[in-house]
């Protein structure tokens, strides 16, 4: 999807962005019932991350909605991981 990541101690934090070429790569799954699932992850991440549902770009660019968890904190440059990928940094 669009957007910046940042380390954001030891795990990474999504800001959204609107500018073109700013990508952050992630893992993309389908639940078969969503509900219970969500509920446990929006209180595994906490209040420092809001659940929203934007559109992701499938490869090989097919868009699709999907859940998303939002970094809301403060973020520095510092910290941002500009390849778009955890595992890449």
């Amino acid at each position: 999807m669009r957007g910046r990541l940042y380390r954001c101690g030891w795990y990474p934090g999504l800001v959204p962005s609107p500018i073109d070429g700013e990508w952050v790569h992630g893992e993309l799954y389908t639940l078969e019932d969503p509900r219970w699932i969500l509920e446990a992850l929006d209180s595994y991440e906490g209040s420092s991350f809001e659940r929203v549902k934007v559109e992701v770009q499938r490869e090989p660019g097919t868009p699709v909605l999907a859940w998303v968890y939002v970094y809301r904190e403060p973020v520095t440059e510092a910290a941002r991981i500009r390849s778009g990928d955890w595992l890449r940094p």
